[in-house]
């Protein structure tokens, strides 16, 4: 993969992420590169981000506990590629609140799944428990959100989506019980976004970083 490229992608998802409100200092935006990642650091706001501000880590190289973090989700998921860990403040109320977000939304269930799980702690094993199997975003109960994707835009996706669910999901709660989606019906829109409607926008995306 061309690292510039990949730095660049990153760079313009930071931005899209704080002009959509779901960021603050100290999320971590990474892309799986060779045998590790890149990753933005996390002193400086996703809006200032500039190329010297991504580092690249190794497996074997020390970590610190978001880099842990990213490095372990690419070992086990070896199909995503990109990583977003935001703070968006619906997600947070959610993550206060219960222990899963619904589908109620139709693209919540197309791109998200049957429901985001929320992570009990932002510990390794909590929040990959959380992302098995075709589960592509979380939430954790420390309020950040974590979305994956084969490229970055699609885990950018996955963020924005997750925080509409969670805002649909509060306010449906303020206003009354929430109706969400059938599993049957969810499962089938997810199976279709994955399968069909998705797979030639990420191959292209995915070829457009390769060296």
């Amino acid at each position: 993969m061309n690292k510039n490229k990949l730095i660049e992608k990153m760079i313009e998802t930071a931005k899209k992420l704080v002009a959509e409100n779901i960021s603050c200092e100290g999320d971590r935006v990474s892309e799986r590169y060779r045998d590790g990642l890149i990753i933005n650091k996390p002193d400086v706001n996703l809006v200032d981000l500039t190329a010297a501000d991504f580092i690249i880590k190794q497996r074997g190289d020390e970590l610190d506990a978001d880099e842990a973090l990213h490095m372990a989700i690419y070992g086990y998921k070896t199909d995503r590629n990109a990583i977003i860990l935001n703070t968006a403040p619906y997600c947070g109320i959610v993550a206060r609140n219960a222990k899963k977000l619904p589908a109620l939304l139709d693209d919540f269930a197309q791109i998200v799944g049957l429901t985001a799980k929320v992570a009990k702690t932002d510990g390794v094993m909590d929040v990959l428990s959380c992302v098995q199997g075709s589960r592509n975003a979380c939430i954790i109960k420390t309020g950040k959100s974590l979305a994956l994707g084969r490229t970055i835009e699609e885990a950018f996706t996955g963020s924005l989506v997750l925080e509409k669910g969670a805002k649909a999901f509060v306010e449906a709660t303020i206003l009354g019980n929430p109706q969400k989606i059938g599993f049957i019906d969810a499962k089938i829109m997810n199976i279709i976004y994955k399968k069909k409607y998705s797979i030639q926008t990420q191959a292209a995306l995915m070829e457009d970083v390769k060296e």
